[in-house]
């Protein structure tokens, strides 16, 4: 924490602080570095894609300059796995055989249940792929095992998520949270954190606002909002803590001002009886923030009075 203090306020973090503050404890203390200044970290920005509902062949999401595209790998290539090419589960990379395969950089095929990305056709009947793609596991496949391809490749210039015949929100997800991590350009990591929902962080701190977007038709299958936010630099950030006994005329009139050197963001109340300060009372009052003033309202069904405490801290 970094702070920028006046000598009164040396002298209360030194101990040499008024007598008649003791009674109040570390809330006292605390309450005398006003205009304070903390180190704040900052935030990254995030959005959240909701799916609630199967997903379908070519619908997509775009995250910025990157274009997901949902593809169903389950056309039959007529040609089977053959000369214990995938007959090892460890190679990230493979060869494989597959006659006129007449396939590109990009496209996916599927054996059993992994799905992989060709990487190159190194000649019109081998393809390199990448092995494990959309979330699915790198595993051994028999001789014979059909090699199953899309069966319309997607619009050139996008990241292909590959499903197989399984649509639900829970397989989607996963699938594109895959592919968005390892695929995407964007500086952004994917994380399923629920059955329904993908979160997208952004990779560094700061006002990130990438635009998203998508074309899934599901109901309630949607982002959270049109672009990343939240997520706000680093830099420093005033804090301030005010407390006091309100006056008989305050508790009449219900409210109470404080003034602080800085227009407060973001506002906590506590309210404490003065005699027993550590247990809090549960006030349920209004708080009303205008410029560099806060007015704390008795507007609820537990007040404050006059044998209270009411401490409000602030940050800008």
């Amino acid at each position: 924490m970094q702070t920028a203090l006046t000598a009164a306020k040396r002298a209360l973090l030194d101990g040499a602080f008024d007598p008649s503050l003791r009674d109040g404890g570390l809330g006292a203390v605390i309450a005398g570095l006003i205009g304070s200044q903390v180190e704040d970290s900052g935030r990254r920005a995030i959005n959240v894609l909701r799916l609630a509902a199967n997903v379908a062949s070519t619908e997509a999401v775009t995250i910025g300059v990157d274009v997901y595209e949902i593809n169903i790998v389950n056309t039959d290539t007529t040609v089977n796995v053959s000369g214990g090419e995938l007959a090892t589960g460890t190679p990230d990379v493979s060869n494989i055989t597959i006659a006129a395969h007449g396939l590109a950089a990009g496209d996916l095929i599927r054996v059993d249940n992994e799905i992989m990305k060709v990487l190159g056709a190194p000649s019109a009947n081998v393809v390199v792929v990448r092995r494990g793609h959309s979330g699915t596991t790198i595993a051994t496949h028999a001789d014979a095992a059909d090699i199953f391809k899309a069966g319309t490749p997607a619009t050139a210039g996008r990241l292909e998520v590959g499903l197989v015949t399984t649509l639900t929100p829970t397989v989607a997800g996963v699938a594109l949270a895959a592919v968005i991590n390892m695929d995407g350009i964007e500086a952004v990591t994917a994380t399923v954190i629920s059955a329904s929902e993908v979160l997208l962080t952004a990779d560094a701190i700061g006002p990130v606002v990438t635009a998203c977007t998508e074309t899934l038709a599901g109901s309630n299958n949607v982002w959270a909002a049109a672009a990343m936010f939240g997520g706000r630099a680093l830099g420093q950030r005033r804090v301030s803590l005010q407390q006091r006994v309100p006056t008989a005329t305050e508790v009449a009139l219900g409210n109470l001002h404080f003034v602080f050197d800085f227009a407060p963001v973001t506002v906590s109340v506590r309210v404490v009886p003065t005699a027993t300060p550590g247990a809090a009372k549960a006030w349920d009052g209004a708080i009303t923030i205008t410029g560099n003033r806060a007015v704390v309202d008795n507007a609820g069904s537990t007040d404050w009075a006059a044998t209270d405490t009411v401490q409000v801290f602030v940050t800008d």
